[in-house]
């Protein structure tokens, strides 16, 4: 005799086909994304972060796999079976919503690359981006880069160079950068060191005393930052612009992009 089930809807019995290989699959992926991250991401400073972020896909690829197994061998019944549609559905919904807002914010991200920076700024400031030794990492002289051409084109500019000092570092970032750019020819009196800032945030945030009430603010960063950087400093009250550096190849674009997308969530959070 034939047990009665709840009917039709987002909880309705599972009725998917019996072939166990795809799940199979998604629970060895769903192992292996942690330690794959920590292989392939290794060569950047932010590594666990994305071990993390792996990690609980990962976790969610492996429950989700071992749910449709039991549903497909029609080994739950009741309440227990009940319980596993909802968290299934759940881990698909979740997926889906996780899924569009990736998309949203990785066009915002691309859109925003482009540089909105006018002629004639007061002021400019320059985001950290880690060192190598002494010197500026290949990042961060990217946007000094940018910083010395701004300023041959417009002499009057003051250059606020953030950062602060790393553990892993031997010196500030801002103290490195503003050697930088005196040896590309920006004169020491045009140049400021914020030397305590730790993120994004702090970049913007410790040098935005130093810039008078109703100067224009110039922020020079990567590409990939340019969206968050400018939203952060106009947030600040700040008329602010964006002139972005380009990022060294295109494995570091696609990283550092895709890792974009959790910052601008957690700014979006106040976090």
């Amino acid at each position: 005799m034939r047990s009665r089930r709840s009917g039709g809807g987002f909880l309705k019995p599972y009725s998917g086909k019996r072939g166990g290989l795809w799940p199979r699959l998604l629970i060895c992926c769903g192992v292996a994304a942690g330690p794959l991250a920590a292989l392939l991401f290794s060569p950047w400073p932010f590594t666990g972060q994305f071990v993390l972020v792996f990690a609980l896909f990962g976790a969610a690829a492996v429950i989700y796999g071992l749910l449709t197994l039991r549903l497909q061998r029609r080994a739950l019944r009741g309440r227990t079976e009940t319980v596993c549609l909802v968290i299934k559905r759940a881990i698909e919904a979740g997926f889906l919503l996780w899924l569009l807002s990736f998309i949203v914010v990785e066009l915002i991200i691309v859109a925003n690359r482009r540089p909105t920076a006018q002629p004639g700024a007061d002021y400019l400031i320059v985001c950290g981006a880690g060192l190598s030794g002494y010197e500026p990492s290949l990042v961060f002289s990217r946007r000094l880069d940018k910083a010395a051409r701004y300023y041959e084109r417009n002499p009057g500019v003051v250059v606020i160079v953030t950062g602060g000092q790393g553990d892993d570092e031997v010196i500030p970032e801002a103290a490195a950068g503003a050697a930088y750019l005196e040896r590309e020819g920006v004169p020491p009196g045009n140049i400021l060191q914020e030397p305590l800032s730790r993120n994004t945030t702090e970049n913007i945030r410790f040098a935005e005393p130093m810039i008078p009430r109703g100067a224009s603010v110039v922020v020079t960063t990567s590409e990939f930052h340019n969206y968050r950087a400018v939203r952060i400093a106009k947030g600040l009250g700040l008329d602010a612009s964006g002139l972005p550096a380009e990022t060294p190849g295109f494995l570091s674009k696609v990283v550092y992009t895709f890792r974009e997308y959790f910052s601008v969530m957690l700014m979006y959070l106040g976090r």
